[in-house]
């Protein structure tokens, strides 16, 4: 799968997202890449980590962060398609969690 170099529009998009918030969802951090999606169209791959202070985040921001994303893609000429997945700032803890402790056998 071929990953390709992105575009001036597509690294303005991903740094103003690196600054926003919506709602209750602060966004930590956001890496981007064009590569195919599953159509084989190249696509923008938007990976957006956020917190994740409880079981869930709350819809509504979610659904305010993707249209703010869609409307800011437009706004910049981003080549469409984008995509953008969300994921929890945990994987450190949950990769400390799966160590055994010290002393079981």
């Amino acid at each position: 799968m071929a990953v390709l170099d992105l575009a001036s529009a597509d690294r303005d998009l991903i740094a103003w997202l690196q600054d926003q918030q919506f709602g209750s969802l602060r966004v930590l951090d956001v890496q981007g890449v064009r590569e195919p999606d599953s159509a084989g169209d190249l696509a923008l791959m938007l990976t957006v980590t956020l917190p994740l202070e409880g079981e869930t985040w709350d819809a509504e921001d979610l659904v305010d962060l993707q249209l703010a994303v869609r409307e800011r893609a437009l706004a910049l000429d981003v080549r469409w398609p984008w995509y953008v997945k969300v994921r929890p700032n945990v994987e450190e803890e949950q990769e400390e969690d799966d160590q055994p402790d010290p002393g079981e056998d």
